[in-house]
C-alpha cells in the first residue's frame, strides 16, 4: 500500500484542489514558465494568476499563450489555459472574443496581448 498523498512517505506534494466553481470545471492546463529555471525560481510559487481563454486550433490563442510566456520570462505568475470548448458557458461567453486574457479574474486583453501594457500592470502590482 502506498502512502497517503502529503504525507511523509509521498514521493511530493499532493496536487492542488480547487474550491468552489472551479472544482467543478474540466481539467485545463498551467503553465509556469519560470519553473524550469534555476533551483530558487523552481521552489518560488507565482503570486500572481493569469488566465488564458482559448480553444484548440486557435492561431491567436498560440500567439496570445507565447506572448504571455515570454512575459512570464521576466515576472514570475502562474498562467492557466483553459479550453472554452470544455463547457457550454465558457463557449458562448468567450466563443467570439479568444483568446481572452484576465489577470486574476479582471479581463485585460482580447485577441491580442500587449506585452508592453502586460508588463507594466504587472510591475505596478508587483
Amino acid at each position: 500500500m502506498s502512502p497517503a498523498p502529503g504525507t511523509a512517505g509521498d514521493q511530493g506534494p499532493a496536487p492542488a484542489r480547487l474550491a468552489g466553481a472551479e472544482a467543478s470545471r474540466p481539467p485545463h492546463r498551467s503553465h509556469s514558465p519560470r519553473a524550469h529555471g534555476s533551483a530558487s525560481t523552481a521552489n518560488r510559487s507565482p503570486a500572481l494568476v493569469l488566465t488564458l481563454y482559448s480553444k484548440p486550433d486557435c492561431h491567436l490563442c498560440v500567439d496570445a499563450r507565447e506572448a504571455l510566456e515570454r512575459v512570464c520570462a521576466d515576472i514570475p505568475f502562474e498562467l492557466r489555459e483553459i479550453d472554452i470548448t470544455s463547457e457550454d458557458r465558457l463557449h458562448r461567453a468567450y466563443f467570439e472574443r479568444i483568446p481572452v486574457v484576465a489577470l486574476e479574474g479582471e479581463e485585460l486583453f482580447e485577441y491580442f496581448v500587449q506585452e508592453h501594457a502586460l508588463r507594466e500592470r504587472l510591475a505596478a502590482i508587483l
